[in-house]
């Protein structure tokens, strides 16, 4: 594959402050704010989340938004933030708690903090799905994110796994606009099928290889308001399929090393290796499973 697009300037940022309000979720993230008071949504590598540990949800997480930077989709900013024992020590010593993310001197993975932001299911506990549809400006991106999700093996937003139907309605915002809404992008952690590795024999699912061909991130409520379409999901590949791997690699050396203590640089260049050819094959893919996912997720 052939890029290009170029990657933007990555981000490293240092703590400044902390904001206590509680965050939902298992990954126990904390709002951080950076030196020059800007809020991050931090999430700590010692904080796994469900079965996967920090460390892998973080290099996921930062993996998989700075592809959606590349590609100019609108995801949270993504950046490392670095936290000291200062910070820890003598201002907020209970961030080393495990109830707060068990936080350690270090690189940490932050996304940018959207004040004032819908999910889906506020959206859906809110009965705005009428206004959703009317004032959304960007409604196209969730077959980008479609494309997206079905490329990494992000299945944590909606899959249609296991012969059923699943969906995370807090993996997608929506933010206030002067245009109205739009569509913004969040939470990565489980992309590249969560848990990935190169184990023989094979673990299901998780193993690079064993990836399932399906296509993800086909929400109920947005089948129903009429926003996905096969074609507009497979433009979206098109553009995936435009990520070099020279630009993967970039990426992954943006990473701390801290963070890639669970896997080899073998173990590595063979996850992306796989990657760039499943991306290769992913036109096919659609065309097969877009209309029974479709189905499915319309019944929810």
């Amino acid at each position: 594959m052939t890029t290009q697009i170029l990657l933007p300037p990555s981000r490293r940022v240092r703590a400044g402050d902390w904001n206590s309000k509680k965050l939902p979720g298992s990954s126990k993230a904390q709002i951080i704010l950076d030196e020059q008071g800007e809020a991050w949504v931090v999430k700590s590598i010692n904080s796994p989340q469900g079965h996967i540990s920090g460390m892998k949800t973080s290099f996921n997480d930062y993996l998989a938004g700075r592809m959606l930077e590349l590609l100019g989709l609108p995801v949270a900013e993504v950046a490392l933030m670095e936290i000291d024992d200062d910070f820890l020590d003598n201002y907020y010593p209970q961030l080393r708690a495990p109830e707060y993310g068990s936080f350690s001197a270090g690189f940490h993975f932050a996304c940018k903090f959207h004040q004032g932001c819908f999910t889906l299911r506020d959206i859906n506990n809110l009965g705005m799905l009428t206004q959703l549809q009317d004032r959304c400006a960007n409604r196209q991106v969730v077959n980008d994110m479609a494309a997206f999700d079905s490329c990494v093996a992000n299945w944590d937003r909606a899959n249609v796994l296991l012969g059923g139907f699943a969906q995370n309605l807090d993996n997608i915002l929506f933010q206030q606009t002067a245009a109205g809404m739009s569509v913004l992008l969040i939470d990565h952690g489980w992309s590249f099928a969560g848990d990935w590795n190169t184990a023989h024999p094979p673990i299901a699912y998780y193993t690079v290889g064993h990836w399932p061909q399906e296509v993800f991130g086909v929400y109920h409520d947005l089948t129903r308001l009429g926003w996905y379409t096969e074609a507009q999901i497979q433009t979206g590949v098109d553009a995936m399929q435009r990520i070099s791997l020279r630009s993967l690699h970039d990426i992954v050396d943006e990473i701390p090393t801290s963070w890639k203590l669970f896997t080899t640089q073998t173990s590595m260049d063979t996850m992306l290796v796989h990657l760039t050819q499943r991306i290769s094959t992913y036109h096919a893919v659609v065309a097969q499973a877009f209309a029974p996912t479709h189905a499915r997720a319309l019944a929810g």
